[in-house]
């Protein structure tokens, strides 16, 4: 390979223009743009390309040529690559980087105004500042070939800062987008209940206090932990969702905690876990119930001690985090029964919120269904979502909904295409599967008694069933199998009406 052997460089002048060009470069494109224009003040050059292998996984190129206006980058780096090659050659075997003395190698190419294609006058060398091939100057080589390596490794790092800082904006748009969707399910609440839970939310928001959201499944408790955090101080911060009863086993802790690398087989590298990403913002557990035993003990000493210990690690972290539960099991009966620690429940329900089902709150279903079937036309590419009619809307306040908000959402989108662009009635509803309302009963007669309350009626039938049950409400032959409810529902009913289960406790 020719090397330059001019007399005439200032290579003090030329290491200096480079190490300038260097500084301030965010990209290796510029990098490369900058480096030659420097270069070309000392060297006669018509061309450069700036090579770089790392972990000796590949080769990527940029490659310059000089025009009238200045250094313009090339999409083929063809005519450059015998050169790149032979450099590379003479290298020998690349190390990978941060093993033994190796690192990212880089090759530069200059080639002479007047020179064929191809033709190098000097190649910078490995970053141990071996000259590539013989030259009359290997001290300048590896003085450049230094300079160089620090501006890659600064452009390498400038590029993956942007690129996360990308994703973070991206993920902070898309959560700002589903929030936005998900407004009217708590905006326009009509209810006293769901107005009640809103305002108990809202007076927490301004606190780090720990908050547990209890309700069935697809009432909404998601977007009121996003409600709480968007009107904390930590709305700045990241908001993590962690999905318990998504999450094998095997991989929670992991998975909440992070891993130092060889914590485990196939643990290559470090990893970063819920915990710490959730810094300075919330830490949402989603379905907390569904936690192992194993892994309440490790939450428990997250929440005492706001400290944490990666799997394999040796030191413990701080916690920097607010943490925001929810869960659709009965935390007080799964004590009793040994599921869960009675020292975790209370660490985590120091402000609990119960987020009431769709069936006790009818007023909320006409704005739910309003913007559930604006969102229907959306999806559907519709310029307009269709109407409701009056009776359809009336069955639908009227229906108790055990699938909450999620299944009235997916109703009216099966309703929307069944419509087939008309207006949604009871024909749409039947055919989207809506139950039909129930029939009406003749009264009997009335036998001159009391009338009791519609409360003191449920209250009646509730304690019947209880006390037919021994006070145990879950299983076949429970009270709330007894009743035909869910375990949850009747719950929320005793806590409602005043009845407590010690009372009916078999003796």
């Amino acid at each position: 390979m020719p090397v330059y052997t001019g007399t005439t460089v200032d290579e003090l002048a030329l290491i200096a223009d480079v190490a300038g060009a260097c500084v301030g470069s965010h990209t290796r494109a510029a990098l490369a743009r900058r480096v030659a224009a420097a270069a070309a003040r000392h060297l006669p050059l018509r061309a450069l390309a700036l090579a770089w292998a790392d972990d000796g996984a590949g080769l990527e190129a940029v490659a310059l040529r000089r025009t009238r206006g200045g250094w313009e980058v090339e999409d083929d780096v063809a005519p450059h690559a015998a050169a790149v090659r032979e450099a590379l050659a003479a290298l020998g075997p690349l190390e990978r980087p941060g093993r033994g003395r190796g690192g990212p190698t880089l090759v530069l190419p200059l080639f002479e105004a007047g020179a064929p294609a191809g033709g190098a006058v000097l190649t910078l060398a490995s970053a141990r500042g071996e000259p590539v091939a013989g030259s009359s100057a290997p001290g300048l080589l590896r003085a450049l070939a230094a300079v160089l390596l620090v501006g890659h490794r600064a452009c390498r790092t400038i590029e993956r800062v942007a690129a996360t800082s990308l994703r973070a904006h991206e993920e902070n748009r898309a959560l700002r987008r589903r929030m936005a969707a998900q407004a009217p399910l708590l905006a326009d609440a009509r209810s006293p209940v769901l107005l009640a839970a809103l305002s108990q939310a809202d007076l927490v928001a301004e606190h780090d206090t720990t908050v547990l959201l209890r309700g069935e499944s697809g009432t909404g408790k998601g977007v009121l932990a996003r409600r709480i955090h968007a009107r904390s101080a930590r709305a700045g911060g990241p908001f993590v969702h962690v999905d318990c009863a998504a999450l094998p086993p095997a991989l929670v802790e992991s998975e909440l905690f992070g891993h130092e690398a060889g914590a485990f087989t196939g643990a290559t590298r470090r990893h970063v876990g819920k915990v710490e990403r959730a810094a300075g913002g919330t830490l949402f557990l989603d379905e907390v119930g569904e936690l192992l035993p194993t892994m309440q003990g490790k939450l428990l000493r997250l929440l005492q001690e706001g400290r944490f210990e990666r799997v394999g690690g040796e030191r413990p972290l701080a916690s920097r985090a607010r943490v925001i539960a929810a869960t659709h099991r009965p935390l007080e009966q799964m004590i009793v029964d040994g599921q869960w620690r009675a020292d975790l429940y209370h660490r985590l329900a120091v402000f609990p919120i119960h987020v009431p089902p769709l069936r006790e709150r009818p007023e909320d279903v006409p704005p739910l269904v309003e913007a559930a079937l604006a969102r229907a036309a959306a999806r559907l590419s519709r310029r307009a979502p269709p109407r409701v009619t009056d009776d359809a809307l009336a069955r639908l306040v009227a229906h108790p909904w055990p699938g909450n908000a999620r299944e009235l959402e997916n109703l009216l989108e099966r309703a929307a295409i069944l419509a087939r662009g008309g207006a949604i009635d009871g024909r749409a509803l039947d055919e989207a599967g809506l139950a039909p309302p129930p029939r009406s009963h003749h009264l009997p007669p009335a036998d001159g008694g009391p009338v009791t309350t519609l409360d003191d009626a449920v209250r009646a039938a509730l304690a019947r069933a209880l006390r037919a049950a021994g006070g145990r409400i879950y299983g076949p032959g429970g009270a709330a199998a007894l009743l035909g409810l869910k375990p949850s529902t009747l719950q929320t009913k005793m806590a409602a009406l005043g009845l407590r289960r010690a009372d009916f406790l078999a003796p």
